[in-house]
């Protein structure tokens, strides 16, 4: 079953859904493009120092997580097309919605055969199977991410990411602007699961606690379970 969320990026140099990359199979309908949430969930817009950044939510196996945060694993492969393909260096990228990471590179390839004989494998794979060769444990991870044809239709990106060390989060006042122009991008209105998963870095308190002032201040109202700006 196909549920409509309609999660954009608020910045106008790019165009497209926005969205965050996640492990659970489920179909999506964002704009006029379909996706399955084994790739994509959506995306986060954050303020960062007087700079807008950008805020990706990448979901991995478990002990893919604490090999990131142990820093044994610091390489990421996906398909080299949309939300991938516009993330840069010194963007961020929230593991799992917890362990923060600063992309401190971004290389492309045609093939995966490519990435092998370029890139630190064990970096990439640190842990795999002693009765698989490196290029099957590379596939039998990846495989999940991509599939042969799209891997030959956009070829692939690496991302090589450092672990940062916990941040002051973003206050009420900090998020309620992305809250509010998020709102004013979507005329139909936004659901409360529409809004945690546009900014799943936003902890459910602090989001209702930032629509209830919104409404106060007259910006937005809630009909038919459903916010929408004024």
């Amino acid at each position: 079953m196909e549920e409509s969320c309609p999660v954009r990026l608020c910045v106008a140099q790019v165009h497209g859904p926005s969205v965050v990359v996640g492990a659970q199979p489920r179909n999506y309908r964002i704009g006029n493009a379909r996706f399955n949430r084994v790739r994509v969930l959506g995306l986060c817009v954050q303020h960062i120092d007087t700079e807008l950044k950008l805020e990706y939510q990448l979901v991995v196996p478990d002990d893919d997580q604490r090999l990131i945060e142990q820093g044994k694993k610091s390489l990421e492969i996906r398909l080299n097309a949309p939300p991938y393909s516009i993330i840069h260096v010194n963007d961020r990228i929230i593991i799992n919605g917890k362990t923060s990471t600063k992309v401190v590179a971004v290389r492309k390839y045609a093939r995966l055969e490519s990435v092998l004989q370029t890139e630190n494998v064990d970096a990439l794979i640190p842990q795999r199977p002693g009765f698989l060769s490196v290029t099957a444990a590379v596939l039998r991870h990846y495989r999940q991410f991509f599939s042969s044809d799209e891997e030959e239709q956009s070829g692939l990106v690496v991302f090589e990411l450092a672990v940062q060390s916990s941040s002051t989060p973003m206050s009420q006042p900090e998020w309620s602007p992305l809250v509010l122009r998020h709102l004013e991008s979507n005329p139909d209105g936004c659901s409360a699961p529409d809004l945690r998963f546009a900014f799943p870095s936003l902890p459910l308190e602090d989001l209702m606690n930032i629509l209830t002032n919104l409404q106060f201040d007259g910006l937005v109202i809630h009909v038919n379970n459903k916010y929408r700006s004024v």
